[in-house]
């Protein structure tokens, strides 16, 4: 189906080979696991065996990648991707229109399906992913998580022989994670479809590989036994916060209401957020996690009772000392990143907030060194990986030494070693600054360990969750507690 002989790629003369020498072949049917630590180029192994860095060639490579007859190298993109299709690990990275019905639609009418057909192929797909409720949205206003569904919905509508999965369930809630890898074990048990999945999460796709490598030193390897049997709970237990006491009130908000387009879409009864806590939010894709943190920088409206940052009014115009007290990471690193270097981007910060004699410069070499990035001060950040990008921003945040840290999906295109880092690096933070943080994450194995409180939206209402309860409990939603005052 695929064979791949003696592949190396870098993707510049003067930068080093991320792959050497990658010898594979994928068979009819066959399902295959790739991981491997961020950063090691599985993205870029991805996108060779779909056949994006050939045609414009997008750097040097050598050796041979096949298919169906064809060898990607020599064949136009469109014939290539008939056959193999791959949802990267940023989905906006491969949308085309600004619908979902039309993004589904987009590639089936570009190889002049039916109508029926291409209604048929639409339905089918959105409920493979629970999301025919997205079918009339705009694309660019749905949640990082629904924009997920969509992209891979538009590889299930196209019915590839190959399907190719960067970090599928990156974005997605516990449930959405849970019906995905339902609808891949169906087509595994039905279909003669191959996959290739690339994924941190080693628990949640084992029983679907027939087969399991590991990407590290630029070749596959076979995995050894520890590499098979790692829990994330192995790393992160060390790392939650011990705080005895809390400090003074950083946030706090009563009878408050989110607005985005006119429409009321999240209550808080009560959310309180204190000097040294560490809080974890969790939810359904498109329940409203990403709007309460941009409601509380100002960013969205909102109507409430009570709405105090820093001792500041929530508004659209928050003080320029407020703001420089208040740190954001975006869900996509790709949103956040605008200089033209990884120093530049750590340096930001402390110019804007403070000026050129600021007292930061000890500390941002710090966190370069701490961040791993000493090597790559003068890479312009789009040519590091996923994973790196959003360690590049949280460190670009910490630089200006924030005391309220709105977090959101940073764990994202981590494996589990550098979670571990991040935790590890942030519970030092807030017992060092005396901080606060807000961490939205999907990850209710991680929050429970790290968190001192967790919360969820659920019916767009912001709820306080038991943290001894179960995990399983956790998983289903049990043992809430709305938070009233």
């Amino acid at each position: 189906m695929i064979q791949v002989e003696n592949f190396s790629f870098s993707y510049s003369s003067e930068t080093e080979l991320i792959l050497k020498g990658i010898d594979l072949q994928l068979k009819q049917g066959e399902w295959l696991v790739i991981t491997g630590k961020s950063g090691c180029g599985k993205s870029t192994l991805a996108m060779a065996l779909a056949g994006f860095l050939f045609n414009p060639p997008a750097g040097n490579y050598s050796g041979v990648i096949k298919a169906h007859g064809l060898f990607a190298a020599q064949s136009p993109l469109h014939e290539w991707s008939k056959y193999i299709y791959l949802v990267q690990q940023n989905p906006q990275n491969q949308f085309c229109t600004l619908n979902v019905q039309d993004e589904i639609a987009f590639g089936l009418e570009n190889r002049l399906e039916t109508p029926e057909l291409i209604r048929e192929r639409i339905e089918i797909s959105l409920d493979a992913v629970q999301g025919k409720n997205l079918i009339d949205r705009n694309i660019f206003e749905l949640s990082g998580g629904e924009q997920q569904k969509v992209a891979i919905a538009v590889a299930v509508a196209l019915d590839p022989r190959v399907l190719i999965l960067d970090e599928p369930s990156s974005n997605l809630d516990p449930e959405s994670t849970d019906r995905l890898f339902q609808t891949l074990l169906k087509l595994k048990n039905t279909t003669d479809l191959s996959v290739v999945i690339f994924e941190h999460n080693i628990s949640l796709i084992r029983k679907f590989g027939s087969r399991h490598l590991v990407l590290k030193n630029m070749k596959l390897h076979e995995p050894d036994q520890k590499e098979l049997k790692i829990n994330i709970s192995d790393f992160v237990k060390q790392n939650q916060s011990q705080i005895d006491s809390y400090g003074s009130d950083l946030l706090n908000v009563k009878n408050y209401n989110v607005i985005r387009n006119g429409q009321e879409i999240l209550h808080v009864d009560n959310f309180t957020l204190k000097e040294k806590q560490i809080i974890s939010l969790r939810g359904p894709n498109g329940s409203g996690k990403t709007s309460f943190l941009l409601s509380l920088m100002g960013f969205l409206p909102n109507r409430a009772k009570t709405r105090q940052i820093l001792q500041s009014e929530i508004s659209e115009t928050l003080s320029f000392e407020t703001r420089s007290r208040i740190g954001y990471a975006f869900q996509n690193p790709d949103d956040q990143l605008f200089c033209d270097s990884v120093m530049a981007e750590i340096e930001y910060g402390p110019l804007n907030f403070f000026g050129s004699d600021h007292p930061l410069m000890e500390w941002e070499r710090q966190l370069i060194k701490k961040f791993g990035f000493n090597e790559k001060k003068e890479f312009h950040p789009f040519k590091l990986s996923y994973g790196q990008k959003g360690r590049l921003n949280l460190a670009a945040v910490l630089a200006y030494k924030p005391k309220l840290l709105l977090l959101d999906e940073i764990f994202i295109g981590q494996d589990i070693e550098h979670i571990r880092f991040l935790l590890k690096v942030l519970n030092r933070y807030v017992y060092d600054e005396s901080a606060a943080i807000v961490i939205v994450n999907h990850h209710p194995e991680i929050a429970r360990l790290f968190a001192n409180d967790l919360y969820m939206i659920e019916g767009g209402i912001l709820c306080q969750e038991n943290l001894n309860a179960d995990i399983q409990k956790i998983r289903g939603k049990k043992e809430l507690a709305y938070a009233k005052e």
